[in-house]
């Protein structure tokens, strides 16, 4: 059962027939309700807290409705004003919208009615703050010089524009977000909204209405219609984050939304039609959850037209200086410092660590190092600050060097083995393929993965 968090309604008016009415009208449809019996009380109630939607009477003791709205466009308040009064005038109306009302109703009036263009004004700005928060979003930039990164760069300019799904794969904290967000940005579909969903972080009794939409009363706290991300992305992007957490249920849901390119939200009987690209992303192996039975096979081949690898920061470390250059130019901003740059000793201690955190754990320690800065240079770099991967036991970070491969992951001791093997062969693909024993179809999807191709 869905149960949707309650929103709060501030109602204000001097007689007390209405407060009641429009009180146990709103309770019903499940608000939270304060009431005010005159202008100075509304006011202290908004200097105490925060209303999703404020219904004023205009004529009222103390401060009267416009007065109030007045104080609510002073203070740069947002809820949804409704003004209502006996005494209504066109100079009344104008006057109200002015001052950031969003309707203005005159008694007698039908409280279902006011109820149901309540409902509709929060749903629209719902939507309004989904676009705009997602438009504008300024996501990190798209940088590298890396063979691996180059690679990428291609396939984007080769897909940006096409329909297809697209699956993006790697480590956590790889990029595959600023990757998702580069396809959109090069495209058409640039100036239409990109709505990121993390499969991870909605609550699983939340997932389904926030991907399709629901309907007004289908399940328990739907009081109004409400558009799915997949409906409100429009002609955008729809980028699916750690998509293997998906249950099986909306798994197979998603699917025939893919492959019939229809929406059907909860409790809808008319499809609507999806426009919106879809990119998925994880840092699972689909492959390996497919095996295993956690992941649907039909929607692995579905979402995997087109696949986009992100290479580990360590296979590309010729990123690192691009990418510490842009960071200390953010958190400079950021925590009002001014550090230049780092010196050569730092430099080459961020080179030899082995970033388990990939691109996202150098973020946050070049953030760190800023915001601990004395000086104008970033002198020293003490290793023992740099987070510990977990897989080598809590030891020292492996430091990449060839005298020094003792505990290293296999993936690692198999990327030293390519390039060993390539460097002997002078890059001959047949004969690194044959003196590693594999294929060469399998030495093309390492070369790939490791971003050597």
């Amino acid at each position: 059962m869905i149960v949707m968090d309650k929103r709060t309604v501030l109602i204000a008016d001097d007689e007390k027939i209405i407060l009641r009415v429009l009180s146990e009208e709103f309770q019903e449809a499940g608000f939270q309700v304060d009431i005010a019996n005159h202008g100075q009380e509304a006011i202290d109630f908004l200097c105490k807290k925060s209303y999703d939607v404020v219904i004023l009477d205009h004529k009222m003791p103390k401060k009267n409705g416009l007065e109030v709205l007045g104080f609510i466009e002073a203070k740069e308040l947002e809820p949804i004003v409704v003004l209502m009064t006996a005494y209504g005038t066109i100079n009344h109306a104008v006057e109200a919208m002015k001052k950031g009302a969003y309707d203005y109703i005159t008694k007698p009036f039908d409280s279902e009615e006011l109820l149901e263009k309540v409902q509709s004004a929060l749903s629209e700005k719902s939507e309004k703050q989904d676009f705009w928060q997602n438009k504008t979003m300024i996501p990190n930039p798209f940088l590298g010089k890396s063979k691996a990164f180059l690679s990428i760069k291609e396939t984007i300019e080769k897909v940006k524009n096409i329909q297809s799904t697209i699956l993006i794969t790697g480590e956590s904290g790889t990029g595959k977000g600023v990757v998702a967000r580069e396809i959109h940005r090069k495209g058409y579909r640039a100036k239409e909204p990109f709505i990121h969903i993390n499969c991870a972080a909605l609550p699983e009794n939340l997932i389904e209405s926030e991907l399709f939409g629901h309907m007004k009363g289908s399940f328990t706290g739907a009081y109004n219609d409400k558009k799915g991300k997949l409906q409100l992305a429009g002609e955008g992007t729809v980028f699916l984050d750690e998509i293997s957490l998906l249950d099986h249920t909306l798994q197979a849901k998603l699917l025939t939304v893919l492959q019939e390119r229809k929406i059907e939200p909860i409790g809808g009987t008319k499809p609507i039609d999806l426009k919106a690209r879809i990119i998925a992303a994880s840092n699972a192996n689909l492959e390996y959850e497919m095996h295993q039975g956690r992941f649907r096979k039909d929607l692995f081949y579905r979402i995997n037209v087109i696949s986009i690898h992100c290479t580990a920061l360590r296979y590309r470390k010729e990123d690192i200086e691009l990418l510490t250059s842009h960071f200390l130019t953010k958190y400079n901003k950021l925590h009002g410092k001014s550090v230049k740059g780092l010196s050569k000793h730092s430099i080459d201690t961020l080179m030899a660590y082995h970033w388990p955190g990939n691109v996202r754990e150098l973020e946050n320690y070049i953030e760190r190092a800023v915001a601990m800065s004395k000086g104008d240079v970033i002198e020293h770099i003490d290793i023992n600050h740099l987070s510990l991967d977990s897989s080598h036991n809590g030891q020292r970070p492996v430091y990449d060097n060839k005298t020094n491969t003792g505990g290293l992951s296999l993936e690692e001791q198999e990327y030293q083995a390519i390039l060993e093997a390539l460097s002997k062969n002078d890059g001959h693909r047949e004969k690194t393929a044959e003196a590693l024993g594999i294929s060469r179809r399998t030495l093309q999807y390492k070369l790939k993965r490791y971003g050597l191709n």
